[in-house]
């Protein structure tokens, strides 16, 4: 598949990410509320929400990428939603049930750390999706693909994407998160980062639940 261009002014949307995302904290708090989002969603209008979040770091230094992966078990996406969600910065999409409703905007802005890896699966078929690193281009890599078929897909083959190791491939979305070596920003250890996180205004929501004392600890 080739690389598109986000639609719209590439240098104001390089500009724009640039300033909303800083640091791997930035980019973190946005992927988590993007999942809490995403269980709104599937949710509503029962607003007693609840569903895991999985966060794998594994961090890099001089010579290797840092990666970071954000793994929900919500409704997941289909390609023509993944396509709308990639296709326009910026873009005023409808919050679908969820009270804060930026995902769009969000997972864009994280390229400026990184290269941004999609994997999302919805009703037993997967699509896999990429943002280029600071540049705004996407591409849709696999479209709906049934996960029977996992042999077929196309970002088996690319690195970076890892869902055809899993043994169960379930509803749900997950992204990956890339940041070259000798890169823009600090990379923290994890302790620092862990702390960084309960101090986000954003997530109070989610630190205010006593279910998540593994996370507050």
């Amino acid at each position: 598949p080739d690389w598109k261009d986000v639609e719209g002014s590439k240098r104001i949307s390089q500009q724009s990410a640039l300033g909303a995302i800083t640091s791997l904290t930035q980019a973190l708090v946005e992927l988590i509320t993007n999942v809490d989002d995403a269980y709104e969603r599937l949710n509503k209008p029962n607003k007693k929400y609840s569903g895991g979040c999985v966060i794998f770091y594994d961090r890099g230094g001089e010579t290797r990428y840092t990666t970071i992966k954000v793994s929900d078990r919500a409704a997941g996406m289909d390609s023509e939603k993944l396509h709308t969600v990639l296709k326009k910065h910026g873009d005023k999409i409808k919050s679908e049930g969820a009270s804060r409703g930026f995902f769009a905007r969000g997972l864009l802005d994280v390229s400026s750390i990184g290269d941004v890896y999609i994997q999302t699966v919805k009703d037993k078929k997967i699509t896999t999706g990429q943002i280029k690193y600071q540049t705004f281009q996407y591409k849709l890599i696999d479209k709906d693909i049934p996960t029977n078929k996992l042999n077929q897909t196309l970002a088996k083959t690319v690195e970076g994407f890892d869902y055809h190791k899993t043994k169960k491939v379930r509803n749900g979305t997950e992204i990956i998160l890339r940041i070259p070596p000798k890169g823009s920003i600090n990379i923290p250890q994890v302790k620092s980062l862990v702390d960084r996180l309960k101090k986000q205004y954003q997530l109070r929501n989610i630190l205010s639940d006593d279910k998540n004392k593994e996370f507050k600890n």
